[in-house]
């Protein structure tokens, strides 16, 4: 699902940028795309040490949303984001401190799940699948990336460039 997400945000972007787009696209109508490698083209951060399962409960985590407070809907990584804040209002949320107690509670989101068993359920489901879907290897690369580069080719070949980085310290 998140794989459609990334894929169908740059085909609506490439569409109405390139709408009409020929073969012989002029040089002022080249699409520049800029992706981070980590979690967005690569499932795994090595710099920060994150696995590919460690990775796609990072990812879990940003799109699960429920009223974990019993008042606000929001994703379990804004709602663990904001508690954290409130209580340690002496750290920047840029700060490595706030990160690191961030990313403890980010591993323990399945076990926080134990308390809402449909969440759990479709985690466990969600998990499994990108895990069938990524297998395993020492780098996994998104399919939906390769999907993107050939929709790329086919609607506007010579008309784009995409710039590699990595955007976290």
């Amino acid at each position: 699902m998140y794989k459609k997400i990334i894929f169908t945000t740059i085909f609506f972007i490439c569409q109405s940028i390139f709408a009409g787009c020929s073969s012989d696209i002029s040089s002022q109508k080249q699409l520049r795309l800029h992706f981070d490698i980590n979690k967005t083209i690569i499932a795994m951060d090595a710099v920060q040490a994150k696995g590919l399962e460690e990775t796609i409960n990072g990812v879990l985590a940003e799109f699960t949303f429920a009223t974990w407070d019993g008042a606000n809907e929001q994703s379990y990584y804004a709602y663990i984001t904001d508690q954290l804040a409130a209580q340690n209002p002496q750290l920047s949320r840029a700060d490595e401190l706030f990160k690191a107690k961030r990313n403890a509670l980010l591993k323990e989101f399945p076990a926080y799940l134990k308390q809402h068993p449909l969440l759990l359920a479709q985690y466990e489901s969600d998990k499994a699948r990108m895990l069938d879907i990524l297998g395993e290897g020492e780098m996994v690369i998104f399919p939906s990336f390769f999907k993107a580069i050939g929709w790329l080719d086919t609607t506007c070949p010579n008309g784009y460039a995409i710039y590699l980085r990595t955007f976290g310290a």
